[in-house]
């Protein structure tokens, strides 16, 4: 008996390793062939149209704006910020960069009644796009270099709805942090690239502006909150290219803790409404059951084993838990450390063990939250 527990363990461990996340990477990323690359003699590279939409975010916006705007594009490319009416400090940085031929600016109404203002804002700078391509993003993100655009666009293609971007937090950002918004890029990037896109926790996606107008935008999902990134990637990505590349990434600024906290529990509440929620879920059901199994059984046959005196029983259990913390924690770090996160190898097994937990405190959270706060409440009292 003693022999099958022991194998039953060391087993469950090297299974519980080979489902690790971090070990499912993304199909290798297509590139337009139209536009070639560093070996090919450059052809066309496609017009686009930058869409940013701007709250309360002056800050952000004075320090990468100028990054955009300095992109060198051998393509037609445009940028549109869409602000609040009102918002004085983002107009005035506006104003200063008025000169540019390439920015265009314009206003949210002082009020939406039917939709989120978020949603309100992209839908208006899409509209307000000259250009077939449009790509969305933050305030608080920055482009990695002055050619950054020209390497991202070699993924645009017509043979694809969506492009997913790639974006990794800034060194202000804490180790677990990094460490969560790492994983589930690769774990969304990995599901996009294999069937149809579910969601992404990146603000970067380009897609074209007439799928958006020919579908309706976000009819569906206007009056949520939150959610636009995931709402545009589960209904526009059936086939999805991903920008991969380091030389196309860009870099997000830390979340704060408010950031981050409204950004879990939001994502409660979109996710009930994306479709493939379940085969999205499933595999990461899986993982960390099999994960904590593997743990907390290999845990328990070492202290009976202690106890009794089972010194078979109390290797091999030492040996599970040695096998599968240590590699799932090297495979993790190889995978992070390619995506430029340094994470000290001794926090790594910690945070894969709670992660579990932290979204469970999440939807707890989201339970004893108010839902009227997750949609416009001009729509729901009306």
């Amino acid at each position: 008996m003693q022999l099958i527990i022991s194998c039953s363990l060391i087993l469950l461990a090297i299974i519980a390793t080979l489902t690790n996340t971090f070990l499912r990477k993304p199909k290798q990323p297509v590139i337009n062939e139209n536009i070639g690359n560093d070996k090919k003699e450059i052809k066309e590279y496609p017009p686009v149209t930058i869409v940013i939409t701007v709250h309360n975010e002056a800050e952000n916006l004075e320090r990468n704006l100028p990054l955009f705007l300095s992109q060198d594009y051998s393509g037609n490319f445009q940028i549109i910020v869409v602000v609040e009416k009102g918002d004085s400090q983002s107009e005035d940085i506006l104003k200063k960069h008025s000169d540019s031929s390439n920015l265009y600016f314009t206003y949210i109404p002082q009020s939406s009644r039917y939709m989120s203002r978020k949603k309100l804002a992209i839908t208006l700078g899409v509209k307000a796009a000259k250009n077939e391509w449009i790509i969305l993003t933050e305030p608080n993100v920055a482009p990695s270099s002055n050619r950054w655009l020209q390497h991202f666009a070699r993924y645009i293609s017509d043979d694809y709805s969506i492009i997913m971007g790639c974006t990794v937090y800034d060194d202000e950002a804490s180790a677990y942090k990094r460490y969560e918004h790492t994983r589930t890029a690769i774990y969304s990037m990995r599901n996009a690239s294999h069937s149809t896109a579910f969601r992404t926790n990146m603000p970067l996606v380009a897609f074209s502006k007439s799928q958006f107008l020919d579908r309706h935008g976000f009819r569906g999902n206007h009056m949520f909150l939150r959610g636009e990134y995931d709402f545009i990637v589960n209904k526009y990505g059936k086939i999805t290219n991903i920008a991969i590349d380091e030389e196309a990434w860009c870099t997000e600024a830390a979340p704060s803790k408010k950031q981050w906290s409204n950004k879990h529990i939001f994502y409660q509440e979109t996710r009930r409404h994306l479709n493939g929620k379940f085969r999205y879920r499933c595999f990461f059901c899986i993982e960390q059951i099999l994960l904590h199994f593997s743990f907390i059984g290999s845990i328990a046959a070492i202290v009976f084993a202690s106890i009794f005196n089972n010194w078979v029983l109390l290797g091999c259990s030492i040996s599970a838990v040695l096998l599968l913390l240590s590699v799932r924690t090297a495979i993790a770090n190889k995978s992070l450390a390619s995506y430029r996160q340094n994470i000290k190898l001794i926090l790594l097994p910690f945070f894969e063990l709670s992660l579990v937990w932290r979204n469970l405190w999440w939807k707890i959270r989201y339970i004893k939250a108010n839902k009227t706060d997750f949609i416009s409440h001009k729509l729901n009292n009306s």
